[in-house]
């Protein structure tokens, strides 16, 4: 008869400091210790048991070439969605499924040769099916990105977006072309 099949090693440790962080302390207060000897840190901030966020097994880094979100962690990215709006911020977590955290977001709009960044509140949460692209920005890229355009208020660039979809859906309605049309043609 063959033994019962053992968990790997990186699920056994994961396993064994999930059971180790959720027993309950001892009456003195004394933290609980995982089988490997370090107190797990719980509370805002610290990362979860595992890893902190899908880098891998036990804070090991991931394997080369793999997609990991591990060293963007509390810098600025660009977060790009589905419905093509870019969102900048500074990635406070993320998970398995691609759920992203920003602290302090700017929608970037970008309308023709201008743009603005609007802020988006405090802190946002995007979940992972609308989100298309994560990426680092860092201040050189960003400046060489918006050397082309002419930074405008929020208001200006609200404005420029509703002329230019009020455009748009004259364009679909086949009230405007798209070329110009001669006089005696029409």
């Amino acid at each position: 008869m063959n033994p019962p099949p053992r968990a790997s090693p990186p699920v056994a440790a994961a396993a064994a400091a999930a059971a180790a962080v959720s027993a309950p302390s001892s009456a003195a207060g004394a933290a609980s210790t995982p089988p490997g000897g370090t107190v797990a840190a719980l509370g805002p901030g610290a990362p979860p048991p595992g890893g902190g966020g899908g880098g891998g097994s036990g804070g090991a880094p991931p394997p080369p070439g793999a997609a990991s979100l591990v060293e963007q962690l509390n810098r600025r990215v660009l977060v790009c969605l589905r419905d093509g709006r870019l969102l900048l911020g500074t990635l406070a977590a993320y998970d398995q499924y691609a759920n992203v955290a920003l602290d302090a977001p700017v929608e970037r709009v970008i309308v023709d040769g201008s743009y603005a960044d609007v802020p988006a509140g405090a802190a946002v949460v995007i979940r992972g099916e609308n989100v298309m692209l994560v990426g680092e920005v860092d201040a050189e890229s960003d400046a060489r990105a918006t050397a082309r355009l002419t930074r405008v208020s929020a208001a200006d660039i609200r404005r420029a977006r509703s002329a230019r979809q009020a455009d748009a859906g004259a364009f679909r309605r086949r009230e405007r072309l798209e070329w110009p049309v001669p006089e005696d043609y029409v």
